[in-house]
């Protein structure tokens, strides 16, 4: 697993509460004050750095730290997340930032943070007036800092920092996981729509690329038929960190009509007789999740050379 450091450097504490969520969702990460960041940046693959607009004044400690670790630097993937009021302002503060670093970061982006008038020092609120009546501006308390906006941003930047860089060919990934998902025949079938959540242990059959799921009926159905998207998790029992295996698959849930073609398929390679089915006194429903991407987590491709960690898109 890759480990990143992520950097902030924070006035009034919003590039602070950006870290911290780029902490819990880049994951495998320690978070650190501009003041107080380890000395051995050696032990990290990645370096986040998260500083607010200010100014003149932006990412000074930033700017400083990257000309004293450059070499460090240069050999590991690089994020830099900007918090202020214009996401204009973001090109001209991160290409200072790059100058500093010899070349571009791997992933850039803008949270918008929160100008509050009471809340800024003497000398900060000098300085500001004059500046934004230059600009003919009203000063205000402006921007607004939404926790969603800041949880897409780091999502993304984990997509890119974590990206596996030591990985088999498409067909060895294929082959990896079909025998791994042909091991099991439960998993944990994640659903929601809104505010409505559900985790179903069930039990599934891998048929033609796709997961099928039997099922007299259930909360689940709530929420499939308004959100589509799925999520399923299959796993071995934890013993330790040298034997991990786990895979979680994202796809699209689709209702199988009652006796379709395809429905009757499914229900003669479980071994289920259709007139039987028919006769009873309920229906048993059928529905199945198009992949769209694996996430593999198998401390055995270690072995290969290989990062623990692989992800397997699925085209359409």
């Amino acid at each position: 697993m890759r480990k990143s450091l992520i950097v902030y450097e924070t006035q009034y504490g919003t590039s602070k509460k950006v870290a911290e969520i780029c902490s819990l969702i880049v994951g495998t990460a320690k978070m650190a004050d501009i003041n107080a960041v380890p000395a051995n940046v050696d032990t990290y693959d990645n370096v986040i750095f998260v500083f607010g607009f200010y100014g003149y004044n932006t990412a000074k400690k930033t700017k400083e730290f990257i000309r004293n670790n450059k070499e460090k630097l240069l050999s590991k993937r690089v994020a830099v997340i900007g918090v202020g009021i214009s996401v204009r302002d973001l090109d001209r503060y991160a290409e200072e930032l790059f100058v500093e670093l010899g070349r571009k970061s791997d992933f850039t982006a803008f949270v918008q943070g929160e100008l509050i008038v009471n809340k800024l020092t003497v000398e900060d609120k000098k300085v500001l007036e004059k500046f934004f009546e230059k600009a003919n501006i009203p000063f205000k308390d402006m921007g607004h800092f939404k926790k969603e906006d800041a949880c897409n941003v780091a999502a993304r930047c984990a997509e890119v920092l974590n990206k596996p860089s030591l990985v088999p060919s498409r067909e060895e990934l294929m082959l990896a996981i079909n025998e791994f998902v042909r091991q099991h025949n439960t998993c944990a079938l994640g659903t929601g729509a809104g505010e409505f959540v559900r985790c179903t242990p069930i039990e599934y059959l891998y048929l033609n690329d796709a997961f099928y799921f039997i099922s007299e009926g259930g909360f689940k159905f709530k929420a499939i038929l308004q959100n589509p998207n799925v999520c399923i998790a299959i796993y071995n029992e934890y013993t330790d960190m040298q034997n991990l295996k786990g895979l979680q698959v994202s796809g699209q849930a689709e209702i199988i009509p009652l006796y379709s073609e395809e429905y009757n398929e499914v229900m003669k390679v479980k071994g289920l007789n259709l007139k039987n089915l028919s006769n009873m006194p309920i229906v048993l429903n059928l529905f199945k999740a198009k992949v769209s991407k694996f996430e593999f987590l198998n401390s055995e491709f270690r072995k290969n050379g290989f990062d623990a960690k692989q992800v397997l898109v699925i085209s359409e």
